[in-house]
């Protein structure tokens, strides 16, 4: 299992639908990161339906942050970064991103699973 196409067009889902809302837009590196983990579920763990049920809720929260994404707790990363940091939880998952005001673009840089240990950022 793997998130396929629908992965590409999430990545690069900076549409706007109303002039409150913001456009979202997902590394590579965050991409990457969930695809490992939804291959983990589908192949490791052998249970594809877990990982594509995951999927579509991990779709749907990420979709939220359209909307007041600042309602999103600071994450643990945040203390490493000279950005402000936030986090999307989607148990047992944290996708962590910033908020860039002047182009209302939230940008996830991050993805990993809450057991991991936080760290640095690179930011570029």
């Amino acid at each position: 299992m793997t998130c396929g196409m629908r992965c590409s067009n999430w990545a690069a889902s900076e549409d706007s639908a109303g002039p409150n809302d913001v456009s979202r837009l997902v590394t590579d590196d965050a991409l990457d990161a969930v695809r490992g983990f939804l291959d983990f579920i589908a192949v490791t763990q052998q249970m594809p339906l877990a990982a594509a049920r995951w999927w579509e809720k991990a779709l749907a929260r990420v979709e939220t942050l359209r909307f007041m994404p600042q309602r999103c707790p600071l994450a643990p990363e945040n203390h490493f970064s000279n950005h402000e940091l936030r986090m999307l939880i989607v148990d047992p998952c944290l996708f962590i991103f910033n908020i860039d005001d002047a182009t209302r673009i939230v940008r996830v840089v991050k993805f990993r699973h809450a057991a991991q240990l936080p760290g640095a950022i690179e930011e570029a």
